[in-house]
């Protein structure tokens, strides 16, 4: 038994609303809407924002929706969606291999009679034949060194020419959008910025019942500093355990627990950092994390620490703010304007200022307070039902532009 109840079960309760009856007053711009939206291949984050968004649209009123998904079975469909599956003769594995499957993928679309195909994170796309919007979450390949040359060639090109064939451009912070403009040179005109939103699972939860199910869990005791989102390189997780070492040597006692999947090839990069920084028993590496736990890990945190050097749109950011926790994130990319002012930004790149603002909070209760109350006033604006009702005014006018 998890401490939530699955958010996925929850929605399965729903009635499969898809189009209802619009009278003639509504205009024809106003009509049913048949989307389909492309879950062949997408992982982490971008499969948070896919299944969100789905099961958000799939309730919407105006809009009919069709999921794609590879000819692998797919698990963690949300209830909600399993009967608005079409498969396709493609693998799911890697995304590279939708490039020899377009002809398959249209065939689906024209069988269908589908107005606007969404392709919710970038993949290879070189024709179409009806709208298409591709949503772009970010830069980062080309922000943060995370890859070799030829991979990261292969991003950027993938990128530019999605972007340059699609119809229109999704994207989920100001600040991608200006990364996405600049390094791909399209007109703003040719963009649409639509924030994600916060899943309902996370909350405010009873923080002694948290602290036992990790105990119990994740052998997790004690007062800890919480580093959600993933081992990565552009989490900055070196300069982070420099922060750790520095509140140590300050006499600071909480441990850090650093999310993320061990077995990632990525967790190789910092292997190297964890052993010269010198935190035995300080730093906690539960591995991966299934999503049902992570509002456990976020109620149970001390503060929860994201200084990351580029991010897209930063989930953990509003997650740890929706659950009631106070949040250390950098100055820098989308951060400061998704987290407004309900957050400590602090120089990704200064170890002593990460550890400075760490610092200040664990000691001062008012500032926590503070944070914690502007918080979860400001994680209550991001609401998946609006992504999904902003997301299909994209797709409306995609559509009547077509027609």
């Amino acid at each position: 038994m998890t401490i939530l109840e699955s958010s996925n079960e929850q929605r399965g309760l729903g009635a499969d609303i898809g189009c209802t009856p619009l009278s003639k007053s509504a205009g024809s711009q106003r009509q049913c809407v048949r989307v389909a939206l492309n879950a062949i291949t997408s992982t982490y984050g971008a499969r948070v924002y896919l299944w969100e968004l789905a099961s958000a649209l799939a309730i919407t009123d105006g809009v009919e929706l069709l999921l794609l998904v590879g000819h692998e079975d797919v698990n963690d469909i949300p209830t909600l969606l399993i009967s608005r599956v079409r498969k396709v003769p493609i693998s799911s594995r890697r995304s590279y291999l939708q490039t020899f499957g377009q002809d398959r993928i249209r065939e689906v679309l024209d069988r269908e009679r589908i107005d606007v195909y969404h392709i919710p994170n970038t993949m290879p796309i070189f024709r179409r034949t009806i709208p298409t919007v591709v949503t772009v979450h970010d830069m980062v390949e080309l922000r943060v060194r995370k890859y070799g040359v030829l991979r990261t060639a292969y991003r950027y090109f993938v990128n530019f020419v999605a972007v340059h064939i699609a119809d229109h451009v999704l994207t989920v912070s100001e600040n991608s959008k200006r990364d996405i403009m600049h390094l791909l040179c399209i007109p703003e005109s040719r963009v649409t910025v639509v924030y994600n939103g916060v899943g309902e699972e996370f909350r405010p939860l009873n923080r002694k019942d948290c602290k036992d199910y990790l105990a119990s869990k994740y052998s997790i005791t004690g007062e800890f500093l919480l580093a959600p989102g993933g081992l990565s390189r552009n989490k900055n997780i070196s300069r982070l355990l420099a922060a750790m070492r520095l509140l140590k040597e300050r006499g600071r006692l909480e441990s850090l627990v650093l999310l993320g999947d061990r077995q990632n090839h990525e967790f190789n990069y910092i292997a190297g950092d964890l052993q010269q920084a010198q935190l035995e028993g300080t730093v906690v590496l539960p591995g991966f994390v299934p999503r049902e736990d992570l509002p456990a890990f976020y109620n149970a945190a001390s503060v929860v620490v994201y200084p990351t050097l580029y991010e897209g749109f930063g989930f953990p950011v509003l997650e740890a703010m929706a659950c009631g926790t106070p949040v250390v994130t950098s100055n820098v990319s989308s951060l400061p304007e998704i987290s407004g002012d309900a957050a400590m930004l602090v120089n990704p790149r200064n170890p002593e200022d990460i550890a400075n603002v760490v610092q200040k909070l664990l000691v001062d209760e008012r500032l926590c307070a503070d944070l914690v109350s502007r918080g979860l006033l400001h994680a209550r604006q991001f609401t998946w039902e609006r992504a999904a009702r902003e997301t299909l005014e994209v797709f409306r006018k995609v559509r009547s532009r077509k027609k």
